[in-house]
């Protein structure tokens, strides 16, 4: 039985129509994607038309994969409880960082979001410690799944972390 179908997470029809229109932008005939990626031209057929029954995912992965697209598959537990139980670790280390911070006499605020002239995000924590007048910016992680895709983003914060910082907590001059 085939994951796809079975637990209803994609929607064939429109699954396979993509799959089709990348396909032919490509100009790869479903033989020689098949042969590209290593999927029998049948499953390239019953993918094109919907039909996700007999398929398995790392199949349509691979197909997607050689088309330069990729399946995201997501599960869903009760809303938004999925989203809080897979977040409990990151939480667990914001609310640490803050207590350590406010124990030092810190004013601390989290997830302290901004949109400053097309740079858009959240800082974890942004920190203000009045009597040396510093200030700090923490991205927590409780899972690592790219350097260069944390890095990154941080850069815009530290950028911006002295404007933002005036903006969100009164009486400071970094």
């Amino acid at each position: 039985m085939s994951l796809l179908r079975h637990y209803r997470i994609v929607d064939g029809y429109r699954l396979g129509r993509l799959h089709r229109i990348l396909r032919h932008r490509a100009g790869l005939t479903q033989e020689a994607l098949a042969l590209k990626c290593g999927v029998g031209r049948w499953k390239i057929v019953k993918l094109e038309a919907g039909k996700l029954d007999d398929l398995r995912v790392g199949d349509v992965e691979r197909s997607l994969g050689a088309l330069d697209a990729r399946l995201d598959v997501r599960a869903w537990y009760h809303g938004a409880a999925g989203d809080r139980l897979l977040d409990q670790r990151h939480a667990a280390l914001v609310g640490a960082a803050v207590e350590l911070l406010r124990a030092y006499g810190w004013r601390a605020q989290v997830e302290v979001s901004f949109s400053n002239y097309g740079d858009r995000g959240s800082m974890d924590v942004l920190g203000w410690h009045a009597p040396s007048r510093a200030l700090v910016v923490e991205e927590v992680k409780s899972e690592i799944g790219s350097i260069e895709g944390t890095l990154r983003p941080f850069d815009v914060k530290y950028r911006l972390a002295a404007t933002i910082a005036r903006d969100r907590l009164d009486g400071i001059r970094p």
